[in-house]
């Protein structure tokens, strides 16, 4: 049984383990953060602590629990001191996005979040950032490091990932969801070459159809940037056998290889990874300089 609240008597519990230490640092530390603010907005703060709170009480903490609820009173007690109309939430309760105005009544942005607040949890990082740039969490999968580490070993380190959240990226540097990657030379945020001539650039796109259009636009633009950057710019996609971007991809790149083997992408949350690939995988090497004949796809064995 692990250790409760200094002071508090460690209660046994049948059926149930004993809360991890990792949530319950995390959360005391959130709290810690919470009561720095002074004064405390009942706008900005007060559903945070309530949630908060229950987290708190989830993970066998009530002392830590009762604090944020009194924190989250004395909130409310103070906008209702001041006369504050109506007490309309701003911000969501779970993943802390300001609320649209037709939701401003609720609690909650969205079905996730109204899910997790209902159990007293956050929406995780990956989740409320998704939110805040209007993507799913389908469009979120993370590249296998392997895949990585195999392009790494062969063509240098990858200099820049242009379509990743920072938490994701693959490289030192990346293109994150608050940049249009359609809007910006990619040769501003990182070089196309280290110190010893050698290096990539990686993009894993959006599957799906963007304000930008879908594949077909991402590859035109790796292609594009390519060229103005005299870098090597590498995109994995679904193979796509027999569509436009398909025979687009095989006249314009320098080179292109399709995986033996289905790649398993990691769930942008847990990082484990996630079998439902169902399609195969496709490499495209874009350079400044096209082929001079469409090329034959290969197969790279990356892994052996």
């Amino acid at each position: 049984m692990s250790a409760s609240e200094p002071g508090q008597l460690a209660l046994p519990m049948r059926g149930r383990r004993p809360p991890p230490a990792v949530p319950q640092a995390r959360e005391q530390a959130r709290l810690a953060r919470l009561r720095e603010i002074v004064p405390v907005s009942w706008r900005l703060h007060a559903d945070d602590l309530a949630v908060c709170a229950r987290r708190l009480h989830a993970l066998q903490l009530p002392t830590a629990a009762a604090t944020a609820y009194d924190l989250a009173r004395a909130a409310r007690a103070e906008a209702q001191r001041r006369g504050e109309p109506s007490f309309v939430r701003i911000w969501c309760a779970a993943c802390g996005k300001r609320l649209p105005t037709g939701l401003q009544q609720a609690r909650t942005c969205s079905a996730a979040c109204r899910v997790a607040a209902h159990r007293g949890a956050y929406c995780s990082e990956v989740a409320a950032l998704a939110q805040s740039f209007n993507l799913d969490l389908s469009d979120c999968w993370v590249t296998d490091p392997a895949l990585i580490a195999a392009l790494e070993d062969e063509l240098g380190p990858c200099l820049l990932d242009a379509a990743s959240f920072p938490v994701h990226s693959r490289a030192e540097r990346c293109i994150p969801p608050s940049v249009d990657a359609f809007k910006v030379r990619w040769s501003d945020y990182a070089p196309a070459r280290d110190a010893h001539g050698r290096g990539f650039w990686w993009l894993n796109p959006t599957y799906g159809r963007g304000p930008h259009g879908g594949l077909l636009e991402w590859h035109e633009l790796a292609a594009e940037q390519a060229a103005e950057a005299d870098a090597l710019v590498v995109v994995l996609a679904p193979p796509g056998v027999g569509d436009r971007r398909r025979l687009w991809t095989l006249s314009r790149a320098q080179e292109v290889r399709d995986l033996p083997s289905r790649l398993a992408f990691l769930d942008p949350e847990t990082l484990k990874a996630h079998r439902g690939n169902r399609d195969g995988s496709t490499l495209a090497f874009f350079t400044a300089t096209a082929p001079p004949k469409p090329v034959a796809p290969s197969i790279w064995h990356w892994k052996t």
